[in-house]
């Protein structure tokens, strides 16, 4: 039901509906209009439902109010595996009240908060979160503002955290110093199976440290680099690095240009292995 734009009054209406339903088990409600009222409804309704397992509600202008509803929601929910918040400025306090539903919550495994003005102080309170939750397998943090510092704060998380499969920082200025705590992290955790880094100007020295993590790190299988100008020398540092790691199966930048034949043949010939390795 995307794009239709139902509002408060057409939200109330279906979440009254979810709770007698006993077979809805998807609803996607993205860009509807439905605001912080229309939230709310949904979040009550979740509270009884038991049988909706994901639910997309980016772009609504939900606000702080109404994710308040969907995070208390989620304190006594459990059968609700994918919930998507994009871009619906939620705020600190959402943030905030988010994060205490997923200390509480054991079911949801997919959690979308991309665009919404995601804050270093933000970023903090998600990475607790983190350390204790452990039914989160995919977290999407793209398009946010937490920085390099928020990038610290989080990779501090992973490396508690056990739980968590992928991961996207796309687009947050993580810099080459958040990066590099990334790459600390990657040393120790092996839950990490996906990890996209795109746009955050990381550059060469951002993925050398990321290269020297993948000389140790066993568990990540995708690796996505784009727009972050690692140049020659970070395309470098990562085939040395393939030469030993044997688990990384995809890889994504687009230096091409600058790196040569050569380097790119030893990538590919190193990524190819490793996917031969986990064919039946």
């Amino acid at each position: 039901m995307n794009r239709n734009n139902i509002g408060r009054e057409g939200a109330a209406a279906i979440a009254k509906a979810l709770e007698k339903n006993r077979t809805l088990q998807e609803l996607f409600l993205w860009e509807n209009n439905i605001g912080s009222e229309g939230a709310a409804a949904m979040a009550e309704a979740l509270e009884t439902n038991r049988t909706l397992q994901e639910l997309i509600l980016c772009q609504n202008t939900i606000g702080s109010e109404g994710t308040t509803a969907m995070a208390k929601a989620l304190e006594m929910n459990m059968t609700l595996q994918r919930l998507r918040l994009g871009s619906n400025n939620i705020g600190s306090e959402g943030i905030a009240e988010i994060a205490k539903g997923l200390e509480k919550n054991q079911s949801l495994e997919s959690l979308h908060l991309d665009a919404n003005i995601i804050g270093r102080e933000d970023a903090a309170v998600i990475a607790k979160a983190l350390e204790t939750n452990q039914s989160l397998r995919y977290l999407n943090l793209n398009e946010n503002i937490f920085g390099r510092e928020g990038a610290a704060v989080i990779a501090m998380a992973l490396e508690t955290n056990q739980s968590l499969e992928a991961l996207n920082l796309d687009e947050n200025e993580i810099e080459t110093e958040g990066a590099a705590a990334i790459a600390k992290a990657l040393e120790t955790n092996q839950s990490l199976r996906y990890l996209s880094l795109c746009d955050n100007n990381i550059e060469r020295e951002g993925a050398a440290a990321i290269a020297k993590a993948l000389e140790m790190n066993q568990s990540l299988r995708f690796l996505v680099l784009y727009e972050n100008n690692i140049g020659r020398e970070g395309a470098v540092a990562i085939a040395k690095a393939l030469k030993t790691n044997m688990a990384l199966q995809r890889l994504g930048f687009d230096d091409y240009k600058y790196v040569g034949s050569e380097v790119l043949a030893e990538i590919d010939e190193a990524l190819e292995r490793n996917q031969r390795q986990t064919e039946p």
